[in-house]
């Protein structure tokens, strides 16, 4: 997938179990590798183009998202 985000702003992260594409606001939550496993991230969706859904939301606990590593 072809990320449309800032990513100064956003991290991308993958769901564990549904395997779905989400991003959370660098602002709104704690860092994640510092962060507990029951640490709360509110998640965006991502569109398949790429583009966030800022309209909806999720939160899920760290031990359920996994980082997405970008080659920029």
């Amino acid at each position: 997938m072809l990320f449309k985000l800032n990513f100064d702003q956003y991290v991308p992260v993958q769901h564990q179990r549904t395997e779905a594409y989400f991003a959370f606001l660098v602002t709104e939550n704690q860092d994640f590798d510092a962060a507990g496993d029951t640490e709360m991230y509110r998640c965006y969706p991502v569109f398949e183009d790429g583009r966030i859904n800022t309209q909806l939301s999720y939160n899920y606990p760290k031990n359920e998202l996994q980082t997405i590593l970008l080659v920029l």
